[in-house]
């Protein structure tokens, strides 16, 4: 459910009632579909205290079904809002026990003020690009952040002027590079290891979903190591 704390009540008790039933009615249809509250204005500004945290607590205490909390983190979008702040926010939010998930990441590339910061001066491509790697290792970091969500892919269009991956010409920005860099090449671990005599290994790597080949015999398959824990895994071959 997005942006509740923006919603009216429907006709409900409170916004709190309507979240609940909504919730409450998708979870006896479908027990797997993942449900969250995603609300904006949060990151650097609310740190445990404001009208969506006290909202999440309300509904936790009357059982609702939430699986995770998204913080949308683009507004105000020309906000470039340092990492203390971005990390008190997700440590604030944390405290429900919930997995967050980072949503709806863009800021502008064009040459407006930054603001509500210690960087001073304009957007643009090179700053866009900064900013989105400096969140982006910030929240990966947080033992509590689970997933992060990218917002806009064309500058075409767009929620927030030039705020996207690729430009008006359908062109990689500099963000794109940079995060496909981070993504796909910094946070990526590959490489080949044989076992101990005990048929054993083991290795230190970022967490995921591993594409794993064991050439002798033909297996492919994929294990998902887990964030912030020790994952074993037991593979038997007959």
């Amino acid at each position: 459910m997005n942006e509740p704390t923006h919603l009216p009540p429907f006709g409900y008790p409170s916004v709190a009632n309507y979240v609940n039933t909504c919730f409450s009615i998708v979870d006896e249809i479908d027990t797997d579909v993942y449900l969250t509250l995603n609300e904006y204005g949060i990151i650097g500004h609310d740190f445990g205290f404001g009208p969506f945290y006290n909202l999440v607590t309300n509904l936790l205490q009357n059982n609702a079904p939430i699986d995770y909390i998204g913080l949308q983190g683009r507004e105000p979008r020309t906000d470039w809002i340092p990492a203390t702040e971005i990390w008190a926010s997700l440590e604030a939010y944390s405290q429900l026990g919930l997995p967050i998930h980072v949503t709806e990441l863009t800021w502008p590339s064009y040459p407006i003020p930054i603001t509500n910061s210690w960087m001073k001066g304009l957007w643009n491509e090179e700053r866009q690009a900064e900013y989105a790697v400096r969140y982006y290792k910030t929240c990966f970091s947080h033992p509590n952040v689970e997933g992060i969500v990218w917002w806009g892919l064309w500058d075409g269009v767009g929620w927030v002027q030039n705020g996207n991956l690729i430009d008006d010409n359908f062109e990689p920005k500099e963000v794109y590079t940079r995060l496909n860099n981070l993504i796909n090449h910094e946070w990526h671990t590959e490489g080949e290891i044989t076992t101990n005599d005990n048929g054993e290994i083991e290795f230190s790597g970022f967490y995921g979903i591993y594409d794993i080949n064991i050439p002798t015999y033909g297996f492919n398959f994929e294990i998902d190591a887990k964030k912030g824990q020790t994952n074993e895994f037991s593979i038997i071959i007959i």
